[in-house]
């Protein structure tokens, strides 16, 4: 049986009607018959078939008057016609086609021919009412999305485009359709049209558009094209602004916004200064290691926030980096008005930070660039200068803020300069262990070395450590420099050993952010097995400062190297800030006395007195001590008599490459 569909049966022949009402319901149609063209149209005031029979011969109205007043209607395809014609009424099926009829039978009727044309016409019906519905579907989505949709031609242009367009673009749909490339942002060079995009270019196509009221937004467009005999594209346009210019984490504008709002800023030919402020959270990134990932982003979060508060609303933040801020002040008096309200932010952001249960300081750097109305600044250099300031902030110890001058500009190129050959050095290993020995007083033999970093730069010549490593941790590319040493003063190490000295041991220095990487027990690892070394041949060396502030994360990573067999020294101690709490606290294996303390041992009673005290509290702390800087004999004499264990220094011998130091291996004194 045929699915059920309904049939408005059209004719004056009792028998037709007859003959078709028999043979369809046995097929399973629901059919209904009327004997006039005027009842078939007073049929359809209130019920509607799914395909109507229309005799062709009927009194007034005939079939075609009726066809015609069916058609004002209902369409061909909401509702097929199927014309009883006659066989000699071949210009009648002619006419009747014109008018709208889905196809003819004629009499007499042969009923499988009249069901498969039936069948045909309702598979066609459903087909289109299908198509239909999708495009009610389609539309409904296009009208509500969020996203503008729209087609185009190439010929015609925009032929259609979604409401979206005036709550993304702040245009109506007829505005915008008449002139697609009045969004086109002309300041900047990639900026295009959708005309420009969809025949020219691959999806998705991310560019950055002018909106109604003039705010910059930044848009991304996937299409697809058609090119069948109706050449066009239909795509969707997406407002990605807050993806491309909003920091995920704080929810801060990036570094592009603030580019832009500086940019606006600038050209806006105001009579007032304006400034640029560049702060950075100093050793964050020693914080955000130790603590975690999760305790430094909630610092950030809270610090942005923060930020956003304490600035004036007229005024723009931005996240700048891993550990920086940017700010815009839109209007100064001069610079000394800029330095306050920057001090006065700085004031809010120095605050304590209660994350996780712990309370925490930061302390801020800053440089400030103040642009004068008038005076044609360019974006470039008002963010160089602020970075100017800044690195003059932070290489004159941290916590300052420095307004930019002129002479400054000299030494960011150099900085820059250097970051770009440091970058290369790596690349293309430029760099070389030295090692200077590490003479055991009681036996006067060399049994250890220290492994020092050497850069032989392609045109500078040799670069002093001073020079390179700090930049090296501004930048963090004290990572890949680290784990190098590592990996080479095993290899050396080894080397040495097989060749005679199977008693050698080295000590390698950590930079604070080295030290607080999670990896690190890793990399160390690594590098023993590769090398064949087993872990005691390897002491770490660590400033005073890398144990301040870190608490329970110093403590574990240290427990975790200790563990695996390493030793720990403190390098330049009496320098910096550690407390007996902290040296009978953490897990260390030896002191170094700062090279400052040596070398006036002899011409200042009260230096002496500290390396005298230095050692015995070491010793009654168990642990070694190694004097740094020895320079005389004299020194070497009196370390001697204080009870000190190692010596260090040029009266041993100086830093040297590994195939020089063999000679300094048989200490003569």
């Amino acid at each position: 049986m045929e699915e059920q569909a309904s049939i408005l049966v059209v004719d004056d022949d009792q028998s037709s009607r007859d003959l078709i009402s028999y043979s369809l319901g046995r097929r399973g149609f629901d059919v209904d018959v009327v004997e006039s063209g005027a009842a078939g149209l007073k049929y359809l005031e209130t019920r509607r078939p799914d395909l109507i029979l229309l005799d062709y011969l009927m009194p007034s109205p005939n079939g075609l008057e009726t066809l015609h007043q069916i058609r004002e209607k209902f369409s061909a395809a909401e509702l097929p016609v199927i014309v009883i014609t006659t066989v000699d009424e071949g210009l009648a099926v002619v006419e009747m086609l014109g008018a709208g009829a889905n196809d003819f039978v004629s009499k007499p009727l042969e009923p499988p021919v009249l069901y498969a044309r039936i069948r045909v016409q309702l598979e066609l019906r459903r087909a289109n009412l299908e198509i239909k519905r999708n495009e009610e579907r389609f539309r409904h989505l296009a009208e509500n999305a969020v996203d503008i949709i729209y087609r185009f031609s190439p010929i015609k242009g925009l032929e259609y485009v979604s409401p979206a367009v005036r709550a993304i673009l702040g245009y109506e749909p007829e505005e915008f359709m008449r002139n697609p490339d009045i969004v086109i942002d002309r300041r900047l060079p990639g900026s295009a049209g959708i005309g420009d995009m969809v025949f020219s270019a691959s999806p998705p196509f991310v560019t950055r558009w002018v909106r109604k009221n003039g705010d910059v937004i930044w848009v991304e467009n996937r299409w697809s094209v058609d090119s069948g005999e109706d050449l066009h594209a239909e795509g969707v346009i997406r407002d990605i602004t807050a993806r491309i210019a909003y920091d995920d984490l704080t929810g801060l504008p990036n570094q592009t916004l603030f580019r832009d709002t500086l940019a606006h800023r600038m050209g806006d030919g105001g009579p007032a200064a304006f400034a640029v402020t560049l702060l950075s959270l100093d050793r964050f990134e020693i914080m955000n290691q130790s603590l975690g990932q999760g305790h430094g982003e909630r610092v950030l979060s809270a610090a942005a926030d923060r930020l956003r508060n304490a600035v004036a609303r007229a005024d723009s933040v931005a996240r700048w980096g891993e550990f920086r801020f940017a700010v815009l002040l839109r209007e100064v008096k001069d610079p000394l008005a800029a330095l306050d309200r920057t001090e006065a932010i700085i004031r809010n952001l120095e605050r304590p930070y209660i994350i996780g249960g712990r309370e925490l300081y930061l302390t801020i750097s800053s440089g400030i660039y103040v642009g004068n109305p008038g005076a044609g600044d360019q974006l470039t250099e008002a963010l160089r200068g602020a970075e100017a300031a800044l690195l003059q902030a932070e290489a004159g110890g941290r916590s300052r803020t420095v307004i930019y001058e002129e002479r400054m500009r000299e030494s960011f190129r150099s900085r820059m300069e250097m970051e770009s050959d440091l970058r290369r050095a790596i690349e293309e290993n430029e760099f070389e262990i030295f090692f200077q020995p590490i003479l055991h007083v009681a036996t006067k033999r060399v049994q250890r070395l220290e492994c020092l970093i050497r850069w032989k730069h392609a045109l500078r010549g040799w670069v002093a450590p001073t020079d390179f490593v700090p930049l090296a941790e501004e930048t963090e590319l004290i990572h890949p420099l680290g784990d190098w040493i590592i990996r080479r003063a095993c290899e050396g190490l080894a080397r040495l050993r097989a060749a005679g000295q199977p008693e050698l041991r080295a000590a390698i220095n950590l930079s604070p952010l080295q030290f607080a990487r999670r990896d690190l027990s890793q990399t160390l690892r690594m590098a023993l097995e590769s090398s064949g070394l087993k872990p005691d041949a390897i002491e770490l060396e660590i400033t005073e400062s890398t144990l301040m502030g870190q608490g329970a994360e110093m403590l574990e990573r240290m427990r975790e190297l200790k563990s695996a067999g390493l030793t720990i020294a403190i390098d330049d101690f009496g320098t910096g800030y550690s407390s007996l709490a902290y040296l009978s606290r953490f897990p260390v294996d030896c002191l170094k006395i700062d090279r400052s303390f040596v070398g006036a041992m002899a011409d200042a009673g009260r230096n002496a007195a500290i390396v005298r005290a230095i050692v015995a509290l070491a010793h009654s702390l168990e642990l070694e001590v190694v004097a740094e800087g020895v320079e005389t004999r004299a020194q070497l004499d009196l370390l001697t008599e204080l009870n000190c264990d190692y010596v260090q220094g040029f009266l041993i011998g100086k830093p040297c490459p590994e195939r020089d130091l063999p000679a300094l291996l048989n200490y003569s004194g």
